[in-house]
Parts: C-alpha cells; structure tokens; sequence
C-alpha cells in the first residue's frame, strides 16, 4: 500500500503519483502483527510504542468489545531464556495487584507460533516525564494529587510484599478515565522483587538494575539486599522532578550520575523553575527520602505522603521566604553508633561504581564513652564543603581522594583496631552554612573530627568553633594564612603549602623565568578572606623583592559569582601589565581570561592551586584552544599522572574504588590528607583521642609518601609539606609539568 504525503489518499502498489496532486506516493510499512488474532480472542489494531524488550499495540478484546494494550516481547529479546523468566515474571507479579492506581493485567501467555505477549488495560494519557514541563516544575496542587495516587499504588505493592526497584517519571501514567479528573497508574514491574521470595532476576557481573537518578545507592553499589525503602529514595528523586522539571543528578554519563548517588544531595533547585513559592518547602520532604542511609529514609511511602500533607500546610506562600525554604540543612547523612545503640550494622563498599560491588559489612559494638567521643570500631570524620554550585568540583573531588585511601585501609583491615568513615554535608561554598554544618557535625553527628574541608570563608567561621571545643580541623584544601598561626593552632593541622607560598612561586616564575617587571604583574582575586590570602602573598613576595615593588594593579570580583566585567575593563585599561597573578574560582577565572583575551590583552595568566585544575581546563578548551595555551597553575601535590611511586598507587587506588573518577589534582591531595591522618592514628599508643592524635601527628618526621617531598609536623610547625610544583596548560586543554626554577 502506498499513501500520498499531501492529500493522503491511499493507493495500491502499482501506482507512483497522486492522482489528485501529482505527489510522489510513499510506501507504507506494514506491521505484520497489524489485524492478527491472538488466543481468538485479541484482535491487533495498532502500534503504540516500542522499548528495549517489548513493543505495545492497540487491541480489541472481541469477547467485550473494549479496547486493550498488549505488550508484545520483540523476537531477538525471546532469544534468551532468563529475559523470556521475566517477562512471564512481571505478568504474574502484576496477576497479585488489584489496585487502582497500579496497572491492571488482563491475560498473558504465548501462541502457537512463539509469540510472547501480555494484556493489560489500555490507558490513555500521558507519562509523568511528557507531563512535567521541561522548564519548570508543578504547582502544588498537581504534585499532592499525583503524590497521593503514586503512594498508593506504590504502598499496595509492598503490602504483598513487592518492591518495584524501577519507578521513575515515565513508570508513572497520568490517565484519563470516565468520571475522574484523572488517574495515576505505577507501570513497569519487570525488574520487581517478592521480599518474601529468592530473587530470581540475574544479572551479569558489573550491570546494575534500575535508571540512574532514580536507583538508590544501596541498588547502585550491592551493599545489601534492596528494601522497600529502596523505593522511598525513588519516589523522593520522582518528587524532585515534579518540583523542578529537572532529574535530582545530572552527569556527562551514567557511571558520572551514579557516582554522584553514593556521594552526595542532589543538586540545588533554581528558585526559578517553581511553579509557586510553596513549592520550595517540599525540598526538605525529598531529600529525607533520598538520604544515602537507608534507615534514615521514610519508612513507608504513607509515611512520606504525610510529609507532603503536612509541609504544603504549613508552607510559606511569600516570595521573599522562597530563599530561606530552600536551603539544604536538613540532609540526612549516616549516624554514627551511640549509647543507645549497642549493635548497628553499615556496609562500607569498597566496590566500582561500575557494578563490582564487594560489600565489607561490619557490625559495630559500643566500647564505652572515651573522651572526645562514643568509642566504637568506626572513627568517623566529618567533612563540610561546596558538593553545589561554582565550586562543587573541588568539594567532590577532595571527597573522592579521602574515601579512596579510607577504603584502601578498611579494606587491609583498619588502622590500629578502627574502621575509618567520611561523613559529608554540602555548605555550597557560603561561611553560614559551612558553621551549620560544623555544628551539626560536631553535636549532633558526633565526628571524631573535621577534615578535607574546603575554601578560606569557610574555614573562617569553622575554626573559632572546632578550636574552643577542642576539635580537630585536618587537611583543609585551604592555603590561607589563618589556618598557619605562628605559634600554631593545637587543633588546626595543614597538608598543602600555603596561598603566599604558592603565590610567591609565581611571582619568582614570572620575574625570574619570564623576565617580567615585578612592577608590571597585577592581581585578579576574589573579594573575601581566600582571594585577600593570595593578594597579600604577592604582596608580601613583591614587597621583600630586591627593587620593593608593589602589585601595580588589584582587581576583585564577588565570591560565588561570575561578575567579572569591571576587573576585566580595569585591566585593560593597564596595557602596560604582562602577568596577572588570579586568586579564583575556576567559572569566574575562565571568564577573565576570555574577557582579557578578547579585549586585545594576552599577559601571562597563573593561578593558585584553589581554582579547580581540571574544571578551569575543560572550560578553557571549551572556549577555544587559544585561551587555554599557556596558563599556569601552581599544584601543592605532584603531577597526577607522574611516575612517583605514591602517585601511582594513588591512580591504582582510585581506579579501583572510582573507576569512572579521573586522577586529577585535588583528588590526589585529598588521597595525601588521608594517608597522612591515618599516619598519626597508627602512630597512637592506646586509645585514639583527640590530644593523642594531635601528639601522634606533630611527631610525624621525615615521612615519605612517594610524593617527591618530605613531610614533617612539630609541636611549632603545623603544616607537613612547603612545596609548590607548577602545571601548564597547551592548546589541547591537557596539563604538562612546568618547572617554575
């Protein structure tokens, strides 16, 4: 059969133009399935879709005359005997559920032929992921009905009990039924689990079941059998995306978006993308649902509806609360075993993202109350820094290095008879919300101790609080003065040289190696306590320089932002500048140096360590090869892809425990902090507290990690390492090793 593109007149085969319009016919496909009668009973009508195991079709039942769906397995899936299990699986699972907000199954079985097929009711409507507009989220209205239904259908499963392991946006129909505004329908059982039956879904080593986004960690990394609450952290990501048209996590790839799941929160909404201010107070409601820690999820899917009810009850209609509804104080991270506690069990992976998942399970027992803290078998660290927003990479990453060397010592065993435990809360880079999680931390969470925290206004407000309660702050990815007290702070402890150390090393580099005027290199730095860190470094090296020259130009821009037109304009109306020391950012100091460039300007940029290596790479290349050529970023670790022998069992390690993660610098000196602490905690004799930990450490002398520089504290030197190596950036947007002699 042919049919004409304009007028659509049908026409038989052996016609090549429209009689009416003169068009050229085109060919229509036809579906052979098209007017088969299935069991005598089912007339196909016509196609409706297709996925990766089955195609769906319109049908007729002939007994009743009404219309059906059938779901029809594709023949190159049938090949395989275990995908044939589950698709007969899924009919039976859904045979238990008679609920009406659960899709009805009508028939199933196979014909004579080998056709596989399932008859279900036919909805009409659309998909929860076709129904949510892409720029912004529901109204408040929308997301309590569809919440109301989706509980429902989702709580019906696990009475019998039956968890869904895949519900997602388009697992959720909206349909259009006589006599009700609408009906929600839970879709998809295929990959479901009878909690009271063996599973008998196998999948081949390093696949894991479910979408990522929406799969809850314990799915993505084996740590145990998935739960009902399994399907709790799915509904919190479902109700994420009706709140702001967005998924929780979003990722260059699967493995990048699955890694994020195990780590940390979803990222932040955009105030702009609700519907209505209400909205916002719903934010607190998800993320308990998509807590990392099973236990500390709702319990049941009514249990999480209640929430709703009551939140949206309470909620702030005024647009300026909007703001303060959204914040991410109320993540709930793993606890850690107290008094009231004697046994809890935690599963520690030391697994690939990728599916390898060896789950170490280890039951805790309580020891008895220690000074500083609740001794058990896990010493738990706490960590505060921006896992959101312009600075999200350094917090990340910094993470990632820490828990690769903690799982490389729980995997061997422990450190002098304790498994070590990260436990992260996101501050976005803003001093407010770094304090309140300190505090939260230290008397709530009850963190042997702060480490890898990141940025200089942070620490700021962090070290007044951890200092009078005799708390210790270890390896902040910080290179600003205040942390290096002379004498030093008992409870403060460094890794990296500092910002001034850094910042000298390229006033040297520019002068001594480039030739350049001291008095012809100007500063760009960011307006708060970590950007003054670097100016007054330049400033200083500058000052005891042999002609006592002074930085010829200051220009600023605002903590997470990206408003640097004013500094660019200030330095280009200084022709005369060759080199600009940036103290930044890696958003902001990208956009400079385009600015800069663009402008008809080409000094030579070099920033400090801080700015997030990798992103300012990837951003620089991105906006064009010529921007990235040539600029320097001083490191306070090693090349990540040097020959060192402690570089390379870093890049052994991080491959094993994050495969999809790459070496990059600051997850090569979150490595070091943790190699380093583990260091002094195998150096306690007796009992780990936090004065014998400090003791521990500042007797640390001449330690060698394999890193190309000796590491050393002391009662009067609290920061272990005084180096500073250079990495320079060429057109393809890959760093080289550049000697700054």
């Amino acid at each position: 059969m042919k049919y004409c593109p304009v007028c659509e007149k049908k026409y038989d085969d052996t016609q090549n133009n429209c009689v009416i319009d003169g068009a050229l016919l085109v060919a229509v496909s036809v579906d052979p399935l098209i007017g088969q009668i299935l069991k005598d009973q089912y007339r196909i009508e016509s196609h409706i879709g297709e996925g990766g195991m089955a195609a769906v079709y319109k049908a007729t039942q002939l007994q009743l005359s009404r219309s059906v769906a059938i779901k029809v397995m594709l023949e190159h899936v049938q090949a395989s005997p275990e995908y044939v299990k589950r698709f007969f699986r899924e009919a039976r699972l859904l045979s238990q559920l008679n609920h009406p907000n659960v899709v009805s199954i009508i028939d199933f079985g196979n014909t004579n032929d080998g056709l596989i097929f399932m008859v279900m009711e036919l909805l009409v409507g659309e998909s929860l992921d076709e129904y949510v507009p892409q720029d912004r989220g529901l109204n408040t209205t929308d997301i309590l009905d569809i919440m109301q239904q989706m509980c429902a259908g989702v709580s019906a499963a696990h009475e019998i009990p039956l968890i869904h392991r895949d519900l997602k946006p388009s697992n959720i129909f909206l349909g259009h039924v006589t006599g009700a505004a609408r009906v929600v329908k839970v879709l998809d059982f295929g990959i479901s689990k009878n909690l009271e039956q063996e599973d008998d879904i196998k999948t081949q080593t390093g696949i894991v079941m479910g979408t990522p986004g929406y799969m809850s960690p314990e799915q993505i990394l084996a740590a145990e059998t998935p739960g009902t609450r399994s399907d709790i952290y799915a509904l919190g990501a479902i109700l994420y995306f009706m709140m702001s048209g967005l998924r929780p996590y979003s990722g260059n790839t699967s493995n990048s978006v699955l890694i994020k799941q195990t780590l940390e929160a979803p990222d932040n909404i955009d105030p702009a993308r609700y519907a209505e201010p209400a909205v916002a107070s719903l934010m607190k409601v998800a993320l308990k649902a998509m807590s990392i820690e099973v236990e500390d999820r709702y319990a049941t899917a009514e249990e999480m509806l209640q929430a709703v009810k009551e939140t949206l009850s309470q909620a702030p209609t005024a647009v300026e609360r909007l703001a303060e509804t959204v914040q991410r104080q109320a993540i709930v991270q793993p606890k850690t075993a107290g008094k009231d506690s004697p046994k809890k069990k935690l599963g520690f992976i030391a697994a690939s993202i990728a599916g390898l998942a060896i789950a170490a399970v280890v039951g805790l027992g309580l020891l008895g109350k220690l000074p500083g803290f609740d001794r058990t078998e896990t010493l738990t660290f706490g960590m505060t820094a921006a896992f959101s927003g312009p600075s999200e990479t350094l917090g990340r990453e910094m993470r990632v290095g820490i828990e690769t060397y903690f799982r490389v010592v729980n995997a061997a065993g422990g450190v002098n008879g304790y498994k070590l435990k990260l436990h992260s809360l996101d501050d976005g880079y803003e001093p407010e919300r770094a304090l309140a999680n300190v505090k939260t931390l230290l008397e709530k969470n009850k963190v042997f101790a702060i480490i890898g925290s990141t940025g200089t206004p942070t620490a700021k407000v962090a070290i007044p609080f951890t200092s009078e309660r005799k708390k210790l702050l270890f390896g902040a990815l910080t290179g600003a003065g205040l942390l290096r007290q002379d004498p030093p702070d008992r409870y403060v402890m460094n890794y990296r040289a500092s910002y001034a150390e850094e910042t000298a090393a390229m006033v040297h580099y520019f002068t001594e190696v480039k030739d350049i005027p001291a008095n012809e290199i100007a500063v760009f730095s960011q307006n708060d306590s970590y950007g003054d860190s670097g100016f007054l470094g330049v400033e200083k090296t500058l000052r005891h320089s042999e002609g006592r020259a002074k930085v010829a130009l200051h220009v600023r821009y605002e903590r997470n932002s990206t408003h640097v037109q004013t500094a660019i304009d200030q330095l280009l109306s200084r022709p005369d500048i060759k080199a600009v020391v940036m103290v930044g950012t890696y958003k902001a100091t990208s956009k400079f140096i385009k600015g800069v460039m663009d402008g008809g300007m080409k000094p030579l940029f070099a920033s400090v360590s801080f700015v997030g290596s990798r992103p300012l790479a990837e951003r620089l290349h991105e906006m064009g090869p010529e921007y990235a050529e040539g600029v320097v970023v001083t490191q306070v670790v090693p090349f990540y892809h040097s020959n060192a022998t402690g570089v390379l069992k870093y890049r052994a390690d991080l491959k094993q425990y994050y495969p999809q993660e790459s070496p990059s610098f600051i997850s090569l000196e979150g490595y070091v902090v943790a190699e380093i602490l583990v260091e002094g905690i195998r150096r306690v004799s007796g009992e780990v507290t936090t004065e014998s930990l400090i003791s521990a450490l500042e007797s640390i002398k001449e330690l060698d990690l394999g890193i190309g520089t000796i590491l050393s504290f002391a009662p009067s030197r609290h920061q272990a390492s005084d180096k500073v190596w250079g990495a320079i950036l060429g057109r393809d947007g890959q760093y080289q090793s550049l000697d700054l002699e």
